[in-house]
């Protein structure tokens, strides 16, 4: 074999040994380069991501920083700057960078004893206050929300008291617990020694507080009042009564005074404008409204208030009423019904209640003389089931015709026509045709034959059956 022959032959060998690649060495190839090229991108990711944190937290304890700053400068501002440092209501929100910032700032005062406060305490002397900032942030909106906190004290530039003065630290807070701001507060002196203050006490801060500064021992009234607000005695303003002060001491005083809220009320048939509304509350207990409201002006309490026709006063002296509260009514009749609380209506600050229909029980009477005024006056003897009323009400109506329907506080009443307001001349019960309804619950008339003890009465029962 000659050699370009030999030649031949050996570039065919070579030529077949290498046929090319196969199809699974091509899938192996291109797994290995997904498998590297995504741990690569998941590594410059999270490169990315972790260089996104770092600056973010630089920038949100810069922010922190910068607020502690801010607050210490404006302490120094005057010699009452300190008043001016006080706690966020609502975060502060900056955008640096593409990302969102919120801070919220937490101020308390600490005294000469240790003890901190937001508005201080009752004891020592106000010293320092205590500033905590929180800046808060997330990359994205998927990524968990990170926080960085700063902490600082900051004094005042001189002492806010003296050894002969004392401090009346004044706090605020609403129907939810939360401080209440802008919230007018005025200190007047009364007696043994007391004086007006140097510097009158400035609108409660965003922490709720007010401070009274260097006040001459001795006796003072301090009332705290804002346009449309109201304490939860159903004042305004509302009146701490007196406070007195001590040298080189703080004196506390605490205000539960919110934006009032409205209650809307309607009857389910005619009433006498003599008639009070008493609106009952867990904590603050009963408060009574005159003349038939149409719509009350309560404090906001969130778990809200039992509105009972009449008046209602609990215990068991010579002023209590206890029949008009249904709740009272605890002896179970002959179907095991009794009483049952109304349902409380509740109004956050500032808003109204739904409509409010009173509770009441409803009296038809027949056969009236034509122009004859009705009065109803509450009976010493109450009827079967009754827990009775000791102190006398008289509620007076107006003229009808033949026929009168009238509501009327739950109990035990006896009904009079006259020819004038007030007149008792005449008894409806024992003379005129009656029927007693009560919403909810049932009425009973009561004449001498049926019920000798407690004649010509009728009595409007509350009671239910429950269940």
């Amino acid at each position: 074999m000659s050699i370009q022959q030999r030649l031949r032959a050996a570039f065919r060998g070579v030529r077949s040994g290498d046929a090319g690649l196969s199809m699974a060495e091509i899938i192996v190839a291109l797994m290995v380069f997904a498998i590297l090229a995504t741990c690569v991108a998941y590594s410059l990711t999270n490169t990315l991501v972790q260089t996104q944190q770092s600056r973010a937290r630089e920038t949100a304890l810069a922010l922190a920083t910068q607020d502690l700053d801010s607050l210490r400068l404006r302490a120094l501002n005057t010699k009452d700057g300190i008043l001016q440092v006080t706690s966020t209501s609502t975060p502060m929100y900056q955008t640096v960078g593409g990302t969102k910032f919120g801070l919220e700032r937490t101020v308390q005062w600490a005294d000469t004893t240790g003890n901190l406060g937001a508005c201080g305490t009752g004891v020592g002397t106000l010293a320092y206050k205590s500033v905590v900032s929180t800046v808060s942030w997330r990359i994205s909106s998927t990524s968990p929300l990170q926080k960085v906190t700063s902490a600082t004290s900051i004094a005042p530039i001189s002492n806010l008291n003296s050894d002969t003065t004392g401090t009346i630290i004044v706090a605020v807070i609403g129907a939810t617990g939360a401080p209440q701001k802008g919230v007018n507060v005025t200190i007047a002196p009364v007696s043994g020694g007391a004086s007006a203050l140097i510097s009158p006490a400035p609108t409660t801060d965003s922490d709720g507080c007010s401070f009274g500064l260097k006040a001459s021992p001795g006796t003072y009234k301090v009332t705290a009042t804002r346009a449309g607000g109201i304490d939860f005695t159903q004042a305004d303003p509302a009146v701490n009564g007196t406070v007195v002060v001590k040298a080189g001491q703080n004196t506390m005083v605490n205000f539960s005074y919110d934006t009032a809220a409205t209650f809307p009320l309607a009857y389910p048939a005619a009433v006498s404008n003599d008639m009070p509304v008493t609106f009952v509350n867990a904590t603050s207990g009963l408060s009574s409204f005159k003349n038939a409201p149409v719509s009350v002006i309560a404090y906001p309490w969130q778990d809200g208030y039992g509105i009972v026709a009449g008046t209602y006063v609990a215990g068991s002296g010579t002023a209590s009423c206890l029949s008009a509260n249904p709740a009272a009514w605890q002896t179970p009749d002959a179907d095991g019904a009794i009483g049952v609380a109304p349902t409380p209506v509740a109004a956050s600050a500032g808003t109204a209640a739904p409509l409010t229909v009173v509770p009441m029980g409803i009296v038809n009477i027949d056969g009236l003389g034509g122009n004859d005024y009705v009065t109803a006056v509450s009976s010493a003897t109450p009827g079967k089931g009754d827990p009775g009323c000791k102190a006398t009400q008289t509620l007076k109506f107006g003229q009808f015709k033949k026929t009168a329907s009238i509501a009327l506080p739950y109990g035990t009443w006896t009904i009079f026509s006259g020819s004038k307001s007030g007149d008792t001349s005449k008894n409806v019960v024992g003379a005129l045709g009656i029927g007693g309804v009560t919403l909810p619950g049932r009425g009973t008339v009561n004449t001498s034959a049926l019920a000798p003890l407690f004649p010509n009465t009728v009595t409007l029962d509350p009671r239910q059956v429950v269940g």
